[in-house]
């Protein structure tokens, strides 16, 4: 009967370390998926150092106020990029309906 009693007793107090060992480990795992993603975000490799964009003195110079003055993101250097891809979006645009209404028959 002691047996029986130190064994249900050390299987109580081995409860909570047990429960608290597997939160370890589900901590641990997922621990290294945000690593992992973390790594992955870093290491990707975008279209960007192959753009190219209207210089940067030129949509200074030439943008209009509401794509200029407009704050589309937190960091500095890619709401500028967002705003020059703007630019340029709206220059192809502008281009094309341009392009479609002189070659319209409808004049």
């Amino acid at each position: 009967m002691e047996e029986d009693r130190v064994k249900a007793e050390t299987e109580a107090a081995k409860a909570p370390v047990d429960s608290t060992t597997l939160q370890l480990h589900n901590l641990l795992y997922e621990k290294n998926h945000y690593v992992k993603a973390i790594r992955a975000c870093l290491d990707f490799q975008t279209k960007y150092p192959g753009i190219e964009l209207v210089p940067e003195e030129e949509f200074q110079r030439a943008a209009p106020a509401d794509i200029r003055d407009k704050t589309l993101a937190a960091d500095a250097s890619h709401d500028l990029m967002l705003k020059r891809l703007n630019f340029e979006l709206v220059q192809v645009v502008y281009s094309y309906l341009l392009q479609h209404c002189e070659n319209s028959t409808y004049h």
